[in-house]
């Protein structure tokens, strides 16, 4: 036997939702709604790039060495100059170059490394002093270069910089001395 419907009857997608109950009619609303949300989530996800089975957490901004040091020269530091840590190099100074592969090539050679602490003028925004504080790592060959490579940029914009040795305390004469000129 065959169904035969005719277009004379009336039949139509209307006619579907007549068949169905309300409740059956809101489930399917609700679980549209549903997929539509977690598909939005599931997108905004991979729009970070970050990889679902990396984990972060939290960790110092300094090490124990640098909070110490950072006391004692907070106490010598003029009260009209503010104290930054763990600045990028790249926020201090800008590469210039006639030409874009070169300047791009110092760019690069610059953009991760970061200083310990820099002396700023919070009336003019001006670096007055960068203050790198040197631990055992910076007998290593590799960091010896890192530190010659930040002194030359540093220097070549003018921006003076001292270097001071981990220690167990320090001595406030002698540390106001090495920023004397802040």
């Amino acid at each position: 036997m065959l169904l035969r419907f005719s277009h004379a009857t009336g039949f139509g997608p209307t006619d579907i939702f007549h068949a169905l109950s309300w409740p059956v009619f809101l489930l399917i609303i609700i679980v549209s709604a549903f997929a539509l949300i977690k598909e939005r989530l599931l997108k905004a996800n991979r729009k970070s790039g970050l990889s679902d089975d990396v984990q972060f957490r939290p960790r110092p901004l300094l090490t124990k060495a640098e909070t110490l040091f950072l006391e004692a020269l907070e106490k010598v530091t003029p009260p009209h100059i503010r104290i930054y840590t763990q600045v990028p190099l790249i926020a201090l100074v800008d590469v210039v170059a006639d030409d874009l592969s070169t300047r791009m090539s110092n760019y690069n050679r610059i953009d991760r490394k970061c200083v310990d602490f820099v002396l700023i003028d919070p009336q003019t925004g001006a670096v007055r002093k960068v203050v790198e504080l040197d631990d055992r790592s910076h007998d290593r060959p590799d960091r010896q270069d890192r530190d010659e490579l930040v002194d030359t940029v540093l220097g070549r914009a003018g921006i003076p910089v001292v270097h001071c040795k981990t220690q167990a305390a320090y001595d406030p004469a002698k540390l106001r001395g090495m920023i004397e000129e802040v």
